[in-house]
């Protein structure tokens, strides 16, 4: 199902993933495998569950075994993109790079060391695409509230009444940037191909100064893990452990 007219994702992989050594050391992140299936697997699962088949990925650390993997979708009706980084150009740099050279449109990007747990039959990402307004948004984040979270965040964002995006530096931040968003070619004005992480333009102002921009959140109400650490993926193999040894009893 095509739920509106963004043909074109991207999976962010060129990472180094040092805080998950000693496993990064010999495997890149986005192939560290999660109830047996690569992480990389379900960012293009998640992507082709709303519609999306033709997918940019980025590639820079051991590039080879991202793309001997990929090499399983070429029989398939999902057309995948290899955007190689010879020097890494980090989140930013690597989707603008990614924007000028395959795709002039908003792009739905996301991370591939996030896992949303289904929690009801909609697809995952469908939600964002229906709220997505490109008359009114160069940017919607998928967002989790920190409360939901089993580990601690500082948090990243607040939203106003309208959903628009707010930073402060006296206020607490009720959300975590949750890995997914969609963003328009004109959220990059004034950049261009360098190396620099996307942080950079999310995070670049406080509450008042942000009411110019045009960056929306959107809440996550399914379960969500950051896999940035061994902590955090052990906690994920934990959680679906137990998930699947309920399932087993019923």
């Amino acid at each position: 199902m095509s739920y509106n007219h963004i043909k074109t994702g991207m999976i962010l992989a060129a990472g180094f993933g040092n805080r998950l050594k000693p496993i990064t050391l010999t495997t890149p992140k986005p192939l560290v495998k999660v109830n047996n299936k690569a992480l990389i697997d379900y960012a293009i699962e998640h992507l082709y569950e709303v519609g999306i088949k033709r997918i940019i990925v980025n590639t820079h650390y051991l590039a080879e075994q991202i793309h001997e993997h990929l090499k399983k979708y070429i029989s398939s009706d999902i057309e995948i993109i290899i955007s190689y980084e010879p020097e890494i150009l980090e989140t930013g740099g690597g989707i603008l790079n990614a924007m000028q050279k395959h795709c002039s449109e908003p792009l739905l990007v996301i991370n591939s060391d996030v896992y949303i747990d289904k929690h009801n039959p909609e697809p995952l990402l469908s939600e964002l695409l229906k709220v997505w307004n490109p008359e009114t948004m160069d940017l919607l984040l998928l967002l989790k509230d920190k409360d939901d979270i089993d580990v601690f965040y500082q948090g990243d964002f607040n939203l106003d009444t309208t959903c628009r995006i707010i930073r402060s530096t006296i206020h607490p931040h009720k959300y975590v940037f949750a890995g997914a968003y969609i963003v328009k070619p004109s959220f990059f004005n004034g950049k261009s191909i360098s190396k620099f992480p996307i942080y950079e333009l999310f995070f670049q102002s406080n509450d008042e100064d942000y009411m110019n921009f045009n960056f929306y959140g959107l809440p996550l109400k399914a379960k969500w893990f950051d896999i940035g650490t061994l902590e955090r993926l052990n906690k994920l193999e934990k959680y679906l452990k137990q998930k699947n040894g309920l399932k087993k009893n019923r």
